[in-house]
């Protein structure tokens, strides 16, 4: 009896300690795991989505047309941990200039060349798209490109003599209403997920952010004004005014000679082109002296046209 008390402690104690090194599974539905051992439910949480950040820098806020400028853009998580090969997406306005991958510290760099656009200030931009575990981010700066200085050299600098055919015009202010947006400031509120022990990402919780952006938050209506004018006469050699209210003119230079031909606006098509009905009137100037001539039915102008029904022009002869 003693003996088979023996072996019966001796096989408890053996099953102890197969318990205790390993896996046994009894009645093949319940799995004894070794202590320490994770479950397959608990090694497959959701992933998280992180909070990320973004900063642009440009090197120059102003440049002349053809200068280099040097972008460099930083990503990083909330709690300024590196995003390391991200593609990162440069613009320039409306146009983009160009992608490039975050290096190990989360910086990208791009240089571009100025002179790919015409000169103005622009908001220069870059773009990260997330990546399903990581927000999207956007930051931004101003750039102005100035037009490039011209140069003069070598050649001798000359006034330009002031053309002997000048327009006179009238010029009246006309009043008009335009609908301008409001640009004010708009607040949204994200979900986001903080984690506080990067990369581990064993204490995350999840929180709200606010973002504030610029935005259209309403509409005026502003009065302008702009100038309209019309031509009202052509001064020949600053000494003689024809009047282009009824008539619309052209005009040709040959040698000293200055042609104009004046179409009627209201029996033509005031084009300043004369055909064959049309009422017109040709004055040739060589310097102060003019000669008029007129035509309508005819072929070919003549000093007087019975066919020519159209009040003539006051030509105005100044001192």
């Amino acid at each position: 009896m003693k003996r088979s008390y023996s072996v019966l402690i001796l096989f408890l104690l053996l099953f102890s300690a197969v318990v205790l090194a390993g896996n046994i599974t009894i009645e093949g539905d319940i799995t004894i795991l070794p202590v320490g051992t994770v479950s397959p439910e608990e090694q497959s949480p959701e992933l998280s989505i992180f909070t990320t950040v973004l900063n642009l820098f440009l090197d120059k806020v102003s440049v002349i047309s053809g200068e280099l400028v040097r972008l460099r853009a930083d990503l990083l998580y909330q709690n300024n941990s590196p995003i390391v090969s991200a593609p990162l997406d440069f613009y320039v306005g409306d146009t983009k200039v160009g992608t490039k991958q975050t290096d190990e510290d989360g910086s990208s760099v791009l240089e571009w060349d100025s002179s790919e656009l015409p000169h103005g200030v622009y908001v220069v931009g870059v773009d990260y798209q997330g990546n399903g575990q990581a927000q999207p981010s956007h930051a931004e700066d101003q750039l102005t490109i100035q037009a490039p200085p011209v140069s003069i050299t070598g050649a001798a600098i000359t006034e330009s003599q002031p053309s002997p055919i000048q327009e006179e015009k009238q010029c009246t202010t006309v009043s008009f209403e335009v609908q301008q947006p409001i640009m004010g400031s708009c607040t949204d509120t994200y979900p986001t997920t903080v984690c506080d022990d990067y990369p581990t990402n064993a204490s995350c919780y999840e929180t709200t952010e606010e973002v504030t952006h610029s935005c259209v938050t309403g509409y005026e209506t502003v009065i302008k004004n702009k100038e309209e004018c019309r031509t009202t006469a052509l001064v020949i050699n600053n000494h003689f005014a024809i009047p282009t209210i009824n008539y619309a003119c052209s005009t040709m230079e040959e040698g000293s000679i200055i042609i104009v031909t004046c179409d009627s606006k209201y029996d033509g098509d005031g084009n300043g082109e004369c055909h064959s009905g049309e009422s017109c009137l040709r004055y040739e100037i060589d310097g102060e002296t003019i000669s008029q001539t007129q035509r309508n039915s005819h072929d070919e102008f003549k000093e007087s046209d019975g066919s020519f029904f159209q009040e003539e022009n006051d030509l105005e002869v100044r001192q």
